[in-house]
């Protein structure tokens, strides 16, 4: 009987590891996907503000598209990716998806700043990047706060 209950115990602790090792895996992805867009985040805004100072409107458009198609290419393999069979799994999804969409849309704001005709248009676009960047701080942390309630219903820990 006690070897019985043993070796119950031990497929219980080894499906819970699992579940847990595939929990992390899950959010390794999304934040390697998060990280692989550090680089072209610093680069691009670095080249519109130059451009912006230059009034090269259409080199801002042309990074912002490439940066709203790297994002968009992101945020479609989040979307498509299997949320493991693990606690809050589409929750932590949910929020990926909305941080990675409001990324994507802070580079359609550019793209729209830089294709705009007018300065009225222009002035426009520029209220709804610092509207769009006020907003930068409750994004990440709500991000964070479902990265890290994720963790902790799956018994890992995040960086």
């Amino acid at each position: 009987m006690k070897r019985n209950f043993s070796i119950i115990i031990a497929a219980l602790v080894l499906i819970i590891s699992c579940k847990s090792k595939d929990a992390l895996n899950y959010s390794d992805k999304i934040v390697a996907k998060e990280k692989s867009l550090e680089a072209a985040i610093k680069d691009i805004e670095r080249k519109v503000s130059d451009f912006n100072r230059e009034n090269k409107m259409d080199s801002i458009v042309a990074v912002s598209e490439r940066m709203v198609s790297l994002v968009d290419s992101k945020l479609t393999e989040i979307k498509n990716e299997t949320v493991p069979n693990a606690k809050g799994a589409e929750d932590f999804k949910k929020a990926a998806v909305n941080y990675f969409e409001y990324i994507k849309e802070v580079y359609v704001a550019y793209l729209s700043y830089g294709k705009a005709s007018t300065e009225e248009q222009k002035t426009i676009e520029v209220e709804r990047i610092k509207d769009m960047v006020s907003k930068k701080e409750d994004i990440v942390r709500d991000m964070q706060n479902a990265q890290k309630k994720y963790a902790d219903a799956n018994g890992f820990k995040v960086e």
